[in-house]
């Protein structure tokens, strides 16, 4: 055989060797790759989600019945439950499926009457619509608005370099905060706090007051129609009588109209909280005159605000100035009373919830 068609043929059988083996080993490396592929993959449904415990604290409210928890005049979170019409048990778990809430079968769910404490061991996304669940029965729940009016004595230079550097605003609260530290550092003293709670729309009063009667009208002396005395004796006259009287309280006294906007945060207030106090007496006409013709007639010192506020859930609002009869504090001679209000929404469903420890 020609020696170039022998080296031609050898040539051959290597190019077919080498292009096989290439081939085989592709299609193990590709094997290799769908079967790390097939071992990797999980489908969803198959995966086990991870857990958590929470406790959360739950107002007597959510035991009411309601239109998801099967129309039933029964505790709808007791353990378990009979709907009304259906025959059927109501379980825990089925008031809140019916709530939206996806539970799982192995997820454990507790409630105790007595602490109205819930105890759920559920997944993360499972948590997320129980707190749904609860802020959206909290937002059906009855408001109540919670009122606070406090009196602040503070030094009337400080103050005013205070408001040199500050510009008054919608909202107190900054100013308010700013006092708090001058109350700290004995710089300023809160004279009176007075709240009250009151509904949307209905009127609402405290005091802490003494009644203060006093007589407002006398009888002007008389002479008697007939009189028999003695050459040297005095003429009889009578003295004054009171014939009218008036009643004043002293103290402090709040009185409200309080109206929650629609958005649940805005608060419109109209108000007149006011601080009396019994300043003295002073006698009519004179002091020369015998006594049992002079009328003692109090004077009352009154700091009193008459205004309409509009305030945020929570936030202070600056209403007014006043000045004291007399200062607190014997140092504070240039004193000045500082008038602030803070309304509060509260409502009948508050909850809360924390990780089980």
């Amino acid at each position: 055989m020609n020696p170039r068609n022998l080296l031609s043929a050898s040539a051959l059988l290597l190019l077919l060797g080498s292009t096989s083996l290439h081939a085989q080993n592709k299609k193990t490396e590709t094997s290799a790759k769908t079967r790390k592929q097939e071992v990797v993959a999980t489908p969803r449904s198959e995966a086990t989600p991870k857990t958590e415990t929470r406790i959360y604290h739950i107002p007597p409210t959510f035991t009411i019945s309601r239109a998801d928890t099967g129309k039933t005049t029964s505790d709808p979170f007791a353990a378990k439950n009979t709907e009304a019409g259906s025959g059927a048990e109501q379980t825990l778990r089925m008031t809140f499926l019916k709530a939206g809430v996806e539970l799982n079968t192995s997820d454990e769910i507790f409630y105790s009457n007595e602490g109205e404490v819930l105890t759920a061991t559920t997944s993360v996304s499972a948590h997320r619509q129980l707190e749904e669940y609860f802020a959206l029965l909290k937002n059906e729940a009855e408001r109540q608005i919670h009122i606070l009016v406090e009196f602040i004595e503070v030094d009337h230079v400080e103050f005013s370099d205070w408001l040199m550097e500050n510009r008054l605003s919608g909202d107190g609260t900054p100013m308010r905060k700013e006092v708090q530290k001058w109350v700290r550092d004995d710089r300023a003293t809160i004279l009176e706090s007075l709240m009250v709670t009151a509904r949307s729309g209905q009127r609402a009063k405290a005091e802490s007051i003494t009644e203060i009667v006093y007589p407002t009208e006398y009888d002007t002396p008389e002479l008697p129609a007939t009189l028999t005395q003695a050459e040297d004796a005095e003429p009889a006259i009578s003295p004054i009588g009171p014939t009218a009287f008036e009643t004043r309280n002293v103290g402090v006294t709040l009185e409200v109209d309080p109206v929650l906007g629609a958005d649940n945060t805005t608060i419109d207030l109209n108000l007149a909280p006011e601080m009396v106090q019994l300043e003295g007496y002073t006698t009519w006409p004179n002091e020369e005159i015998d006594a049992e013709f002079q009328a003692q007639i109090p004077t009352f010192y009154t700091m009193k605000t008459t205004t309409q506020v509009t305030t945020l859930d929570g936030r202070y609002a600056f209403m007014s100035t006043l000045r004291p009869l007399e200062p607190s504090d014997k140092d504070r001679e240039n004193a000045l009373v500082l008038l602030f209000v803070r309304a509060d929404v509260g409502s009948l469903g508050e909850w809360s919830v924390e990780a089980a420890k």
